[in-house]
């Protein structure tokens, strides 16, 4: 539970970390940062259709690796 008046602080909660606990969650995907700035720098230089195939391919990517 959030504590309303500390809302960065939780009340309730086991404090006492594991080693699992303590790993970074979260870590950006190598694959998905590449074809994320693939994807941006293709936009940029005005290649659209080139940055919706980098669209397509990521999604593709996220729901074979991140979604399985």
């Amino acid at each position: 539970m959030i504590d309303q008046a500390n809302p960065g602080t939780e009340t309730g909660t086991n404090t006492a970390a594991t080693e699992e606990d303590r790993r970074p969650i979260n870590l950006p995907c190598p694959d998905c940062t590449h074809l994320r700035v693939s994807r941006h720098t293709a936009w940029l230089a005005g290649e659209h259709t080139k940055a919706t195939d980098y669209t397509v391919l990521l999604r593709s990517h996220w729901r074979s690796v991140h979604r399985a």
